[in-house]
């Protein structure tokens, strides 16, 4: 595509473009429609960064997607990853997707480029830029238990370094993101805004009811080890002896063994993970590596009660021994511990549960995102 075919091209600045990649957890659509809302005189472009710009190189996106998928063979072939997945992780496809860029958006037409994730570099040297990310590699090295990030060239991390220090604002899902964007990256902490996040749902309805739960413990992601199913399993060995009634249901993850007590549902709809929540006493995700604990705010929708871990973002989205408990989940006896002590006290368990309904209601919006969003970029920038 050139910049005489494109329709991104010429006139005044009247326009906003928003590039990004898939769904990001039903993040981009929400930012979408908080765009639109926020700048009603703009027209708003979406892009999306593969199927839109590394697409329209077609046989160099071919082989950096035979090049990605062979190096990442086996999640590849595990089936949860697009090859698209890996391809951000080659130089290559950032220069792409910067060369896309400045052949086909015009500086004259463009009020300002927004972002999502930090995947690949959409700035252009003549309008101001905006990120809103959840991750940094270096902040993803912070957390231990993890293990280390995919591998990283020297080149893609100066790619990486060179993208946040070009951001008028980096606005991130967590403050945990955001210390490590000043402090790893050297960025000016005034150029760095947590804005937090919303929940990606609306927000349910809650009935009352006179029964007390069934003792199920919830676990929802599809990275069983990095979001620490082994360790909740081990843990779950503990709560049985404990609480023989006790059941764990695993959603999106396949777990490698499946233990007495355990339900695996696989991936399910959203109206199927409604039931679940509504059927659950308690969420568990002990992860090792936390970027926005998105799971941890929808549960607290739900009313339930959270236990996680207080690494990355966990600490942000559970407030201890308010709305959840934060256990180290290396601490095997302790996370059962924390378990037990929720199933047993259903009474703290409704209290926990209902103090994070408020604080999702009060806090984890859409809205209040959106507004913090548009307010920083007024501030900055010349658009109504």
């Amino acid at each position: 595509m050139n910049s005489s075919s494109s329709p991104l091209a010429g006139g005044i600045p009247d326009r906003i473009i928003l590039v990004k990649y898939g769904s990001f957890s039903h993040v981009n659509a929400k930012v979408e429609r908080a765009l639109r809302e926020r700048f009603p005189s703009y027209d708003l472009e979406v892009v999306d960064a593969a199927r839109d710009i590394l697409a329209s190189f077609p046989l160099q996106s071919l082989w950096l997607r035979l090049k990605a998928s062979m190096k990442r063979l086996v999640p590849f072939l595990r089936g949860r990853h697009s090859p698209w997945d890996f391809v951000f992780q080659e130089p290559k496809a950032w220069e792409l997707i910067s060369l896309w860029i400045l052949r086909n958006v015009d500086p004259a037409k463009v009020a300002f480029i927004f972002q999502t994730q930090s995947m690949f570099d959409a700035s252009h040297p003549g309008i101001p830029f905006f990120i809103y990310t959840d991750h940094t590699r270096e902040a993803h090295k912070r957390q231990p238990g993890g293990g280390s990030p995919a591998p990283a060239s020297i080149k893609w991390r100066g790619l990486e370094a060179a993208l946040y220090r070009k951001a008028t604002t980096v606005f991130t899902l967590s403050r945990f993101c955001a210390e490590s964007v000043v402090l790893d990256y050297g960025v000016p902490e005034e150029r760095v805004l947590t804005v937090s996040t919303g929940i990606n749902m609306d927000l349910p309805l809650l009935e009352e009811s006179a029964s007390t739960p069934e003792p199920v413990i919830l676990f929802v992601g599809s990275e069983w080890g990095i979001k620490g199913g082994e360790e909740l399993a081990s843990a779950f060995k503990l709560v049985r002896q404990k609480m023989p009634s006790a059941e764990l249901w695993v959603v999106g993850a396949q777990p490698p063994v499946i233990q007495e007590g355990m339900r695996v549902f696989g991936r399910v709809r959203l109206v199927e993970l409604d039931r679940l929540f509504r059927k659950a006493a308690l969420v568990c995700v002990p992860s090792r590596v936390e970027r926005a604990s998105m799971l941890a705010l929808d549960a607290a929708a739900y009313g339930l009660p959270v236990i996680t871990t207080p690494f990355g973002a966990g600490a942000e989205r559970v407030r201890d021994g308010v709305t959840g408990l934060l256990v180290d989940p290396r601490n095997t006896e302790g996370f059962a511990f924390a378990i037990v002590a929720l199933l047993e006290d259903q009474d703290r368990a409704c209290v926990m549960g209902s103090a994070g309904r408020t604080m999702v209601e009060k806090e984890f919006t859409w809205d209040a995102v959106g507004g913090k969003i548009a307010s920083r970029i007024r501030s900055l920038l010349p658009v109504s």
